[in-house]
């Protein structure tokens, strides 16, 4: 009887071990939760998510490809997906079709813009790797390679429109040809016309630089036509290759 009594006893303190076991790791969890959670979370958010941390109005915008909708197992499924796909395709192409007709429209009115510096053009416009995350997205320029200091010259005749700083573009310059055109000058490393200026063809506006998100000397070229950002190449002068 007394043998029973004891095994009873030992079975019960193992018990209270177990539990008072279990309590422990729970609180010890939750103080590694309530300490280090929070922290790992923002370091996984800054990881995952883009910063945008422009203050202008010429924050370079990502075309990112869209995402293949989830394909459902029933016929009626995969039949709207596909109709759906179509239309955002021909959406696509016809807003391609539009800017690239006003592009041609604006081409012919101010007949062609002049190159605003003489050299090679090292980073076409169009999708390519990020030289600073590696990540694939849109570059909505064309960067032409030149030394620091070269003269930079408005491509077209009109009023400047905006001049400042950004992170992203460092010292630039916005120059509005009509309503519909502009062009902006990125990564100055000086700036010589100041807002509201009249400028002329060839007129010179600041000076290249690397300022900004830039890997060396170089002008980050934009064309803007109703503030859809183009190719500069469908409205640039013909030249020789540099």
């Amino acid at each position: 009887m007394s043998d029973n009594k004891t095994v009873a006893k030992e079975y019960r303190l193992n018990i209270l071990i177990l539990q008072i076991i279990a309590v422990a790791v729970i609180l010890f969890a939750a103080l590694l939760i309530r300490f280090f959670g929070g922290k790992f979370y923002n370091k996984l958010s800054v990881i995952y998510h883009d910063r945008f941390d422009e203050v202008t109005n010429v924050t370079e915008v990502t075309e990112p490809k869209n995402p293949k909708e989830e394909i459902d197992d029933s016929s009626s499924s995969n039949a709207e997906s596909s109709e759906s796909e179509t239309e955002q395709k021909a959406e696509e192409d016809n807003k391609e079709t539009a800017v690239k007709t006003e592009a041609i429209s604006v081409s012919n009115s101010v007949n062609t813009l002049a190159w605003p510096v003489n050299g090679k053009v090292v980073s076409p416009f169009g999708y390519r790797n990020d030289p600073f995350t590696n990540e694939y997205k849109m570059h909505n320029g064309i960067d032409i390679a030149a030394e620091s200091g070269t003269d930079i010259s408005a491509a077209f005749k009109g009023e400047v429109l905006k001049t400042g700083y950004s992170q992203t573009y460092g010292y630039y310059v916005i120059i509005s040809h009509s309503q519909a055109l502009n062009t902006l000058y990125a990564h100055c490393s000086k700036i010589y016309a100041k807002e509201g200026d009249e400028v002329l063809k060839g007129d010179v506006v600041a000076a290249v630089g690397s300022t900004g998100r830039s890997t060396g000397p170089h002008l980050h070229f934009e064309v803007r036509i109703a503030d859809k950002k183009v190719n500069p190449v469908l409205l640039l002068s013909k030249r020789a290759e540099v």
